[in-house]
C-alpha cells in the first residue's frame, strides 16, 4: 500500500516522522533532494545538524525514540565517519530495544560493500584509530550493526538508477511505514479502544511468519468483543492486503448457524468463495474437499475474523476439520481472530486468549455520556444520577449504550444478566443433552451412573470443590465425543506435601482404567491414581497432557504419533522411571518434569525438539544424563535447579530468558549466556555463577541475578559503549556481593533492587548527572551503612527504599531529589535522625518509618505527605509542629509509639476534620465520585475533643440536628487492645484489620433487643450487615507494625468518611439521604472489629465515638 500524493500522514506519538542518517558527501546533492521531497509531503524529518557538536549517544538514542522511522543513506565514504558508524550502531540497538523501523538506502554503493566483514566498509573501519575508535570491541559493534541493517530489504541505486525515481521510492516507503504504524480513525464513541487494539496486536504478532495463530477475544455478552474485532480488522486489513493476505470478516456466526436453513453450508460458502475468489460459484463443503481447491487454500495467507462462535463444532466446521492442524488448511503467517463468550472453545483450539474486560469507571462514564449527551461528560445537573446509572452497568458497553432511557435500561440490564446467567449455568437441565460439565455432582453422575456419556464434549472439575469419587475401569466407555478432560487442583504446581495429600479425590480400582477417549485434545488429571495410562489409549489428537502428583511409573510403551502435542507436564510424578518417547512431538513447546525424583536420563530426542520454549527439570534429584545441546531457537526457559547430579549445562541458542542452575554442581555456563544481545527478561540463578564476562553487553528490560557467587558487578574500566543496558536489575541473595561498580549507574536505566546481600556496605559514588533511574531499593542488606552524598545526582529518582539497613543517618543532599515520591526506611533500627532538609521534597507523598527504634524525633515534613507509617518507633517523642496544621494525612500510623508526647498528639488531631475537608475540596475525590476514608492509628484511649458522642463498649447513640443538609463527613473512633501473638507468631508484626460501623434509626437498634442487636460483640463486617441498618461503613486494611513488644496496650483507630456529592434542596422524599429523613431524631451506631494475625478473630471494643462534621463546625476547630 503506497500513499498517493494527497495522502495525509498520521502525526503519531513521535516527535519526528523520519530520522535521516547520511555522510556529509551527499549533503548538498542527493540528501538535500530527499529532504525536499520529504518536506513536500509534510513529513517531519530530523537530521544531525539539529544535534549540537559533541552531543552524546544517549541524546541520539533519545531522538531515535522520538522518531518513527530511520532512513540511512549509505554512500561510498560513509564508513569514513566514526560518528556515522555510531549512529548506525545506535539505530541497530533501537531496532532491538523498542522496535524502531529502518529503511536502508544504498546510494552509489553495493550492499555487499557495506557488510562490515568484507568490502570497502570493512577496510575503512580498520583504518580508524585513536581513543575509543581504535578499540576492537567498538569496531565489532559497528560491524554487527552494519550486518543487521544490510540484512533488511532496502533500496539501491544499482536497481533504481534515476535519482528522481529512487527518491520517490524512499518517500513512498516512508509513507507506507508511517501509515502502517498509525491507528485507524475509529468512530468517536469507541471509548478505550486503542489500548485494547494494541494489546491484541501483540498477541497476533503479524510480523512473525513461521506459524499460524488463532487469537480469541473472550468476554461476557455485550462487553465489546465484536467492536474490538472490527477495529482490529479495519486496522490490519491494509497490512494484510499489501502483504498478499486474503481477508474476510464473518459476522454473527451463531445466529446464522441456527437461523438459516443452510447454516453451515452458507457460512462455508460465504468464507471460502471469497478467499479463493470464486464468488460466482455455488461452493459446497464437498467442493472444498477437492485436492485442487485445498491445495490453493494451503498456499493462501489469510487474515479472517470469525465473530460470535458459540460452540466448538462451529469453529471446527468453519475450519474444515483442521482446527488443530491449520498448516494443512492455510499458509504460514495466517492469522484468525475468534470472538466468543465460551472460553473452552478457545482453550481446545489452543488459541492465545485476550480477555475483553469491562470499561473502567472513567471510560464507562465517558462512553455513556457520548451516547446519551453527545459529549464526553454528563451535564453537571445530573452527574450524580449518571454516575449511579453507570455503576449499575458494571462497565458493560451494551448496557451503557441503552442508558438514555430508564425503562430501556432496566430491560437491557435484565436481558444482559439473564444472558450472563445462561452462560454460567448448564446449557440444559437434562444431563443427557449437555456438552460441557463443571458441576461436581453432574460429573459424578456422568462417570458413575453413565448418564449423558455420548453427548459430552468437555469435563472441567475443580477438585477443591469435589467430594471423594470412586470410578470403575469403564468410566469413560462410550464417551466418543469427549475432547476436553480436566481434573485439577487450583494450586497443584507446588511440591508441598499438603498438595500431594489433596490430589487423591478420584479413585480407581486396582485394574485402573480400561480406556480413555481417543479424541481427547486435553488430558489434565492432577493425582491420576494409576501407575500407567490405558494400554490401548491412542493420544494422537492430544494437544496438552498434564498429569501431576501421580503415582505414574510409565505413560505407555513405544513411540506415539504426537503431531499435535504442544504442552507436556508430568511434574511431581515421583515414581516416574522413564520419560516417554516424544520424538514425534514436533510441535512441542513446553516439557515439564519438575520433581520427578526417580528419572536418571533425559532422552536424546529432546535435543531435536525445535519448537521447545520451556524445559523444566527442577528438583530431578537423580537425573544424571541430559543432551549436550538443545537445538530449539525458540527456547526461553531452562530450569535445572536442585539437579544435584548434573555437572554440565547443555548448550542452547542465545534467544533465552531464564536459566536456573541453583543447587547444581555446574561450574561452566553455556556460551549463549555471553552472546545474548537483547532480551525482555533474563534470570540467572545458581552458586556456579561467579562473574559476568566483559563481553556481556546486552540490552535487557529485566535482569535477575539470584543466589549466585558473584563478588562484583562489572569492572569499573568498562567502556560506556560496551555496557549492558538494563531497565530493571534485581540482585537477590548474592551472599558474596561486596562491591558494585560505578558503571552501575550507566548500566541500569529504570529500577535497581538489591536484596539479601549481606556483605554489601554501600553503593558506589554517582558521578553521572543525567541518570534516568526511578527506583532504588536496598532491602535486608544488614551490613549496609552509608548512602553516599552523591545520591543527589539521581535526579529522576521517585522511590528510595533502605529496608532493614544499618544506616544511622541520611545525607542532607537528599533534599535535591526533587522527583522523590516515596521514602521507605522500614526497620532501619539504628537510624537516629532524618535531615530537616527533607521538608524541601515537594513531591514526597509516602514516608515509611516502621520499626525505626532509635528515631527520637521527626523534622518538619513536606506538605504533600499523605501517608506516614511510624509504627513501632519505640523512641519517638516529638514531631515538628511548625506546619502540622497544614498537613493532611490519608493514612497516619503511630501504633506502638508509646513515648510520643500526648499533648503534641492532641494538637495534631485537633484540626484533623478541617484539614481533611479542605484538602479534599482542593484535590477532589476518587473515580466515580468515591472518596477513600482517612485513617489514623495512635496509642492511648483518649478521643479528640471534637467527638461529642462517646460511649463505653461498641455502640453509641447520636442525636441528629434538625438540619443535616450541610453535613460534610462522618468521623468514627474505637478504642481497642490487640492480644499478644501466640507462640511462633512474634515476628509477624503486620495485622489485618476489618472494622465496620452500622447506623440504626429504630429505637433499641444497635445494641439492644428487638431488631437483631445484642450485647455481644458483632462479628462479620460488611457481608453480615443487619437488614435494619440504614447505613454501613466498612474498612479492610493491613496495619503495619501493629504489635509492640509483646505488651497489649490500648490504641485508637480513627477514620473519616466523606459524603460524595451535595444534598439537593428539591430532592423527593424517597430519594433523600437517611440523615435528612431522620433529622432531629436519635440514631444508634454499632461497631465491630476483627483482627487477623494468622486467622481472623474478633477484638473487644472498649470505647467508641461518632462525630458528625458540618460546615458550621469549622469555625470551632
Amino acid at each position: 500500500m503506497v500513499a498517493s500524493s494527497g495522502s495525509c500522514v498520521y502525526y503519531g506519538p513521535w516527535e519526528y516522522d523520519v530520522f535521516l542518517c547520511f555522510r556529509g558527501e551527499t549533503r548538498g546533492s542527493f540528501t538535500s533532494h530527499v529532504m525536499a521531497a520529504l518536506s513536500e509531503k509534510k513529513i517531519r524529518t530530523f537530521i544531525d545538524t539539529m544535534l549540537g557538536k559533541g552531543e552524546s549517544i544517549a541524546e541520539l538514542l533519545s531522538v531515535l525514540k522520538r522518531s518513527a522511522v530511520s532512513v540511512i543513506i549509505f554512500s561510498e565514504r560513509f564508513a569514513d565517519s566514526p560518528w556515522c558508524l555510531d549512529e548506525v550502531a545506535t539505530i541497530a540497538r533501537s531496532m532491538k530495544e523498542f522496535g524502531h523501523r529502518v529503511i536502508p538506502v544504498f546510494y552509489n554503493v553495493d550492499p555487499s560493500e557495506v557488510d562490515g566483514d568484507t568490502g570497502s566498509y570493512a577496510a575503512m573501519i580498520e583504518k580508524h584509530s585513536g581513543g575509543r575508535y581504535g578499540d576492537p570491541k567498538v569496531k565489532l559493534k559497528w560491524r554487527d550493526a552494519l550486518k543487521e541493517i544490510v540484512d533488511k530489504a532496502g533500496l539501491t541505486s544499482h536497481e533504481i538508477r534515476l535519482d528522481s525515481q529512487l527518491i520517490k521510492a524512499i518517500v513512498d516507503n516512508v509513507l507506507k511505514e508511517l501509515i502502517n504504524m498509525s491507528p485507524s480513525l475509529e468512530p468517536k464513541n469507541l471509548v478505550g479502544i486503542d489500548s485494547r487494539v494494541w494489546e491484541v496486536e501483540r498477541l497476533l504478532d503479524v510480523n512473525r511468519s513461521d506459524d499460524i495463530r488463532i487469537v480469541g477475544l473472550w468476554g461476557m455478552p455485550g462487553i465489546g468483543k465484536t467492536t474490538l474485532a472490527r477495529a482490529l480488522y479495519r486496522r490490519l486489513t491494509n497490512f494484510s492486503k499489501e502483504d498478499g493476505y486474503k481477508h474476510y470478516f464473518v459476522p454473527n456466526i451463531n445466529a446464522k448457524w441456527k437461523g438459516q436453513r443452510d447454516g453451515l453450508e452458507g457460512l462455508q460458502k460465504e468464507l471460502y468463495s471469497t478467499l479463493i475468489s470464486e464468488q460466482d460459484q455455488n461452493i459446497t463443503s464437498r467442493d472444498l474437499e477437492t485436492s485442487y481447491r485445498r491445495a490453493r487454500l494451503s498456499r493462501l495467507k489469510v487474515f479472517i475474523v470469525l465473530d460470535d462462535v458459540e460452540v466448538l463444532s462451529q469453529l471446527e466446521s468453519l475450519l474444515l476439520g483442521d482446527l488443530l492442524n491449520l498448516t494443512k488448511l492455510f499458509a504460514l503467517g495466517s492469522r484468525i481472530i475468534v470472538t466468543t463468550r465460551n472460553r473452552k472453545v478457545l482453550e481446545v483450539a489452543m488459541a492465545r486468549i485476550y480477555h475483553v474486560e469491562q470499561l473502567s469507571p472513567q471510560e464507562s462514564l465517558r462512553f455513556f455520556s457520548m451516547y446519551s449527551f453527545r459529549h464526553e461528560t454528563p451535564p453537571t445537573s445530573i452527574r450524580y444520577q449518571s454516575v449511579t446509572a453507570v455503576g449499575y452497568c458494571q462497565g458493560n458497553p451494551l448496557a451503557l449504550r441503552s442508558n438514555s432511557n430508564d425503562d430501556e435500561l432496566i430491560i437491557e440490564i435484565h436481558n444482559l444478566l439473564h444472558e450472563m446467567a445462561w452462560n454460567i449455568i448448564s446449557e440444559e437441565s437434562d444431563l443427557g443433552n449437555r456438552s460441557r460439565l463443571e458441576n461436581a455432582e453432574d460429573v459424578r453422575k456422568l462417570l458413575t451412573a453413565r448418564k449423558g456419556a455420548r453427548t459430552t464434549e468437555g469435563i472441567n472439575l475443580d477438585l477443591s470443590k469435589a467430594e471423594e469419587m470412586h470410578l470403575g475401569s469403564d468410566a469413560f466407555l462410550g464417551m466418543d465425543r469427549l475432547r476436553f478432560l480436566k481434573f485439577s487442583w487450583p494450586d497443584s504446581s507446588s511440591s508441598s506435601s499438603k498438595n500431594n495429600a489433596r490430589t487423591c479425590k478420584i479413585h480407581l480400582s486396582e485394574s485402573g482404567l480400561d480406556l480413555l477417549p481417543h479424541e481427547l485434545r486435553m488430558l489434565w488429571w492432577d493425582g491420576f491414581p494409576s501407575s500407567s495410562l490405558p494400554s490401548n489409549f491412542s493420544p494422537n489428537s492430544l494437544v496438552e497432557l498434564c498429569i501431576r502428583h501421580s503415582p505414574l511409573v510409565q505413560c505407555w510403551d513405544g513411540v506415539q504419533d504426537f503431531v499435535n502435542l504442544r504442552w507436556f507436564d508430568l511434574s511431581y510424578c515421583a515414581n516416574l522411571i522413564i520419560v516417554p518417547d516424544l520424538s514425534k512431538a514436533t510441535h512441542l513447546e513446553s516439557l515439564k518434569l519438575t520433581g520427578c525424583k526417580t528419572i536418571v536420563e533425559l532422552p536424546s530426542f529432546v535435543e531435536y525438539l525445535d519448537k521447545l520454549t520451556l524445559l523444566d527439570l527442577g528438583a530431578c534429584e537423580n537425573l544424571e544424563i541430559i543432551p549436550p545441546k538443545l537445538d530449539s531457537k525458540h527456547l526461553k526457559h531452562i530450569i535445572l535447579y536442585d539437579c544435584r547430579k548434573i555437572n554440565q549445562c547443555p548448550e542452547f541458542t542465545s534467544n533465552w530468558d531464564t536459566l536456573d542452575v541453583r543447587g547444581t554442581p555446574i561450574t561452566t555456563l553455556p556460551i549463549a549466556i555471553h552472546k545474548v544481545k537483547e532480551a525482555r527478561k533474563l534470570s540467572l540463578h545458581g552458586e556456579s555463577i561467579t562473574s559476568l564476562l566483559d563481553g556481556f553487553s546486552a540490552s535487557i528490560k529485566e535482569f535477575r541475578l539470584c543466589h549466585t557467587a558473584i563478588q562484583k558487578i562489572l569492572p569499573s574500566d568498562h567502556h560506556d559503549f560496551l555496557l549492558p543496558r538494563i531497565s530493571r536489575l534485581e540482585l537477590v541473595g548474592n551472599s558474596n556481593l561486596a562491591t558494585l561498580s560505578k558503571n552501575l549507574w550507566k548500566m541500569v536505566t529504570k529500577e535497581l533492587l538489591i536484596m539479601d546481600s549481606q556483605m554489601l556496605k554501600t553503593i558506589p559514588e554517582i558521578s553521572i548527572v543525567d541518570s534516568s533511574l526511578k527506583v532504588l531499593v536496598v532491602e535486608d542488606c544488614r551490613a549496609f551503612r552509608r548512602l553516599p552524598s552523591s545520591i543527589s545526582n539521581l535526579k529522576s529518582l521517585e522511590v528510595l527504599a533502605l529496608i532493614g539497613a544499618a544506616v544511622r543517618m541520611l545525607p542532607s543532599s537528599i533534599q535535591e531529589l526533587d522527583q522523590l515520591r516515596t521514602l521507605d526506611l522500614t526497620n532501619c533500627k539504628l537510624l537516629e535522625s532524618i535531615p530537616g532538609a527533607i521538608s524541601r521534597l515537594d513531591r514526597l507523598s509516602q514516608l515509611y518509618l516502621l520499626g525505626c527504634e532509635s528515631l527520637r524525633s521527626l523534622p518538619e515534613l513536606p506538605l504533600k505527605v499523605k501517608l506516614l507509617v511510624a509504627s513501632n518507633c519505640k523512641s519517638l517523642q516529638t514531631v515538628s509542629s511548625n506546619n502540622f496544621s497544614k498537613l493532611h494525612f490519608l493514612n497516619l500510623n503511630l501504633v506502638g509509639c508509646l513515648q510520643l508526647d500526648r499533648k503534641l498528639l492532641r494538637r495534631m488531631l485537633a484540626k484533623l476534620p478541617l484539614q481533611d475537608v479542605s484538602q479534599r475540596t482542593l484535590y477532589g475525590g476518587g473515580a466515580g465520585g468515591e472518596i477513600p476514608p482517612s485513617t489514623v492509628l495512635y496509642p492511648g484511649s483518649e478521643l479528640p475533643e471534637w467527638f461529642p458522642n462517646k460511649s463505653m463498649g461498641h455502640f453509641v447513640t447520636v442525636p441528629l440536628p434538625r438540619n443535616c443538609k450541610r453535613l460534610k463527613l462522618f468521623a468514627f473512633a474505637v478504642v481497642y487492645s490487640p492480644e499478644p501473638p501466640v507462640s511462633g507468631d512474634e515476628e509477624k508484626t503486620d495485622m489485618h484489620m476489618h472494622i465496620s460501623s452500622e447506623c440504626f434509626t429504630k429505637p433499641g437498634c444497635g445494641g439492644g433487643h428487638g431488631c437483631g442487636g445484642s450485647d455481644e460483640l458483632v462479628v462479620g463486617g460488611g457481608s453480615s450487615t443487619s437488614t435494619d441498618a440504614v447505613a454501613s461503613w466498612n474498612i479492610c486494611m493491613n496495619v503495619m507494625g501493629s504489635f509492640n513488644g509483646g505488651v497489649a496496650t490500648d490504641h485508637v483507630f480513627l477514620w473519616l468518611h466523606h459524603r460524595a456529592g451535595e444534598d439537593r434542596e428539591d430532592e423527593e422524599e424517597e430519594g433523600k439521604a437517611w440523615y435528612l429523613k431522620d433529622s432531629g431524631r436519635d440514631v444508634s451506631f454499632r461497631f465491630s472489629l476483627q483482627l487477623k494475625r494468622g486467622e481472623m478473630k474478633p477484638c473487644q471494643i472498649k470505647r467508641c465515638g461518632v462525630s458528625l462534621v458540618f460546615h458550621t463546625n469549622f469555625g470551632n476547630l
